[in-house]
């Protein structure tokens, strides 16, 4: 968690689940309003940790993992493919990977959703594919309009750029007309 964007994202993935699931869903292929429990995901055995990752309910049916990147990391894929490796490998269900980068830093020509790897007379002998997602290009209206435990991710789309207490002020409103709790109110807006 000492990266700057990894606290407030896991803390809105455990508070908001249905909501970045749901969000997420559509884009990914899965079902529309489908539940999930989250795991408590420990791969400690080699010293690695899937930033979040839930167990699809029925009618779908494996792991949702999701990895925010809100810097650029050269071995993204390569980390991707380890983790659905050994997602897959402690629960036997199928995995959904998806790359959430919060910023253009985190992105590079290599985050294609695809990693493949071939042997040296170029054989393919390895397709892993994976979902992104660049916040940056998403619609900012979509995101305050949505689910509110992804509203905060509204403020780093382009279409938010320059007008960011514009942005602040609508989530606001609508939390306030929608009577969100105060303390989801104020959990949203602080990690806006």
């Amino acid at each position: 968690m000492s990266k700057p964007f990894d606290a407030t994202l896991k803390q809105l993935l455990d508070t908001f689940a249905i909501d970045w699931v749901g969000w997420l869903s559509t884009r990914i292929g899965l079902p529309p309003n489908i539940n999930v429990d989250p795991l408590d995901v420990d791969l400690s055995t080699v010293q690695l940790s899937a930033d979040k990752v839930f167990r699809l309910q029925p009618p779908a049916r494996g792991l949702l993992h999701i990895e925010p990147q809100s810097s650029w990391d050269g071995n993204l894929p390569s980390r991707l493919l380890l983790y659905n490796s050994l997602l897959f490998e402690r629960y036997e269900e199928p995995v959904f990977t998806v790359a959430v980068l919060l910023r253009r830093q985190a992105h590079s020509p290599g985050i294609t959703g695809e990693l493949v790897r071939c042997h040296e007379d170029g054989r393919e002998y390895l397709r892993f594919r994976y979902s992104v997602i660049r916040v940056w290009e998403l619609s900012a209206e979509e995101l305050i309009s949505g689910r509110i435990g992804a509203m905060p991710l509204a403020l780093l789309t382009d279409d938010a750029f320059g007008s960011l207490s514009e942005w602040v002020n609508r989530m606001d409103r609508r939390l306030t007309s929608e009577k969100v709790p105060e303390e989801t109110r104020k959990l949203l807006l602080t990690s806006s």
